[in-house]
């Protein structure tokens, strides 16, 4: 395999040494000798291994050619009129800055799905940058691809999930609000390496947060506020270091209840607390193919469970 750097063209294209007299060529009279030692200088700048400052190399067919590192902001509304188009033209490495939408309600009524690894998409205003799918579209956000990470936006109406990873390594969802989705509110299936940090689920039928069929899922839920779903957490045949700490179940709200169930041995450590009690809820635990579900007057008592 030949390996070489292909320069830009300006740095060795030209007769630097030859100039043309009546149609003959003739060497110029520096001479032969300090002519061939400028050849050796001349080819070692431009034959070198190591490229010059602003380039990347990597081999394609047998050379190595310079690459552009896309790092680009693709704006929603103004550059593309939907999510989705920006996510299917972003490059990995990019950002999405979402504003608010154009439609007479303000929101985005689409179904976004990510395929795309390495992108960070980001509302601008968590309260005004709404996906609803009107109870007639499935998962707000549908993310297929590793290390991507949703922020600061809402979604709301659709017939399962508001955001959700699955069989990816690496996700996070940072100030997100789901609410009155069909299912789960914020929700990573089969996905590994995660953070919820700084959530609000509110209205699911089923749970608010959910993290299910990993282990270990080497995953965190923190600062977040689960209230009025059926659950406020359930993670089925999860855990190995699988966190959930500062997760509050408020007292006026029906959620009350963290749910496990699995067929795996798991690990997991709980720390929650419901407004208006006297202290926190903290377990930690190891479980072996037993189901356990924590709710009633138990969440919020100050119990620690060892």
């Amino acid at each position: 395999m030949l390996l070489a750097w292909r320069p830009p063209r300006h740095l060795c294209t030209g007769p630097i040494f030859r100039v043309q007299r009546k149609n003959k060529t003739q060497f110029t009279q520096f001479g032969l000798v300090p002519l061939i030692s400028l050849l050796l200088v001349v080819l070692a700048a431009c034959g070198g291994s190591s490229p010059p400052p602003g380039y990347s190399v990597s081999v394609i067919d047998n050379a190595f050619s310079p690459q552009v590192l896309h790092h680009a902001i693709l704006r929603v509304p103004e550059a593309y009129s939907t999510i989705q188009a920006a996510v299917d033209a972003a490059k990995p490495g990019d950002l999405i800055s979402i504003g608010p939408g154009t439609s007479p309600d303000g929101a985005y009524h689409e179904a976004v799905t990510v395929k795309t690894a390495n992108i960070t998409i980001r509302g601008r205003d968590r309260n005004r940058v709404i996906l609803d799918g009107q109870f007639k579209l499935d998962d707000g956000f549908e993310v297929l691809a590793n290390n991507v990470v949703l922020e600061n936006m809402t979604a709301r109406h659709y017939s399962d999930n508001g955001f959700y990873w699955k069989g990816v390594s690496g996700y996070r969802g940072s100030y997100l609000t789901a609410y009155t989705n069909g299912d789960y509110g914020i929700y990573a299936y089969n996905s590994t390496n995660g953070q919820f940090d700084h959530d609000l689920a509110a209205g699911q039928p089923d749970s608010g947060f959910y993290i299910g069929a990993c282990h270990p899922c080497n995953a965190l839920i923190t600062d977040v506020i689960s209230e009025n779903n059926a659950l406020g957490f359930s993670g089925t045949n999860a855990g190995g270091n699988l966190i959930i700490t500062s997760m509050l179940l408020p007292m006026y709200s029906s959620t009350r209840q963290l749910a496990m169930a699995s067929s795996l041995p798991v690990a997991l450590i709980i720390s929650s607390r419901a407004t208006g009690s006297a202290g926190t809820f903290t377990m930690a635990f190891w479980l072996c193919r037993i189901s356990i579900r924590i709710s009633g007057s138990q969440v919020g008592t100050a119990s620690r469970i060892m």
